[in-house]
């Protein structure tokens, strides 16, 4: 067996770590202190939390090494260098309660996270997204073969929510494209069916861990909407994303909500709306708790 330990200053409770992320549904929890990778890549691997450290226990020193995404500590270190935020800043008061929390990522489980980005549309990610997926990923290990069963058996046995319905197609377009979407252009991503904006920024936030993507989403709207009128900005236009690479060089970047964020948050945007899931995540559990 290998180990490996990655020492923090500060260590947060896998459910506080994971339940925010699109990497819960490979994840099991065993007790307070362990969780198990239970699906994708380095399945079986065990996770466990110190008071100061996180440790990684697997067969494959390739999985405890991989462990550093699945567990944040990736982003740590550019995280704390570079950010700089004044008081009045929206994520202030977030930045220095969250100061050493990582985001979760599995980008080598980018099937996985895709599908679950997908599921994740205009739901509750916790009672539905992660249901759908566990039921997914426990009866056939990979979403991939769903594209192998008949679409009214998959709605029988998952769901017959519209999101269920689209994802047969929209992965289907996925794996066709895939090689483009990972290695030449991301934005081909933005061809397939049912894929909008919000879908895009959140694949290139937590796959390709591009970490300057901000997706939109109606939990960050309502918490930008306490410091500032977010009203006065424009939202994305997936017309404009396709004809763009980045935002910087957009036409609408001088007056794009999405634009101003990265230009103001530069490669920690994503961490920072990460923030305001975690936020909400800890009051939930302190209230199931009490």
């Amino acid at each position: 067996m290998y180990r490996k330990i990655f020492e923090q200053p500060v260590t947060y409770d896998f459910r506080i770590l994971f339940h925010p992320s699109y990497v819960l549904p490979m994840i099991d929890f065993i007790g307070d202190n362990t969780a198990v990778k239970s699906y994708g890549v380095c399945s079986g691997m065990r996770l466990i939390r110190h008071r100061r450290s996180y440790e990684a226990i697997d067969h494959r020193s390739e999985c405890v090494d991989y462990a550093r995404y699945v567990l944040g500590v990736w982003l740590l270190d550019q995280k704390i260098s570079e950010i700089n935020l004044s008081e009045k800043d929206p994520f202030y008061t977030l930045y220095y309660k969250y100061k050493y929390y990582g985001m979760a990522v599995s980008p080598l489980d980018d099937v996985i996270i895709f599908s679950t980005i997908f599921l994740s549309q205009n739901t509750n990610y916790h009672k539905n997204t992660v249901k759908w997926m566990r039921r997914i990923l426990s009866l056939y290990k990979d979403p991939l073969n769903l594209l192998k069963i008949d679409r009214e058996k998959i709605m029988k046995i998952i769901g017959r929510s519209y999101q269920i319905t689209r994802l047969v197609d929209s992965l289907r377009c996925y794996i066709e494209k895939r090689d483009e979407i990972l290695k030449r252009d991301v934005r081909t991503l933005l061809k397939c069916p049912w894929i909008g904006v919000k879908t895009y920024f959140a694949y290139r936030l937590h796959v390709l861990l591009d970490t300057k993507y901000i997706p939109l989403d109606k939990n960050l709207i309502r918490y930008l909407s306490r410091f500032f009128d977010v009203k006065s900005y424009k939202m994305p236009r997936k017309k404009l994303c396709l004809i763009y690479r980045e935002c910087s060089f957009c036409d609408l970047r001088d007056s794009c909500l999405e634009a101003s964020l990265q230009n103001r948050y530069k490669d920690l945007g994503g961490w920072l709306q990460t923030l305001t899931f975690t936020e909400l995540t800890r009051k939930r559990i302190a209230e199931e708790d009490n």
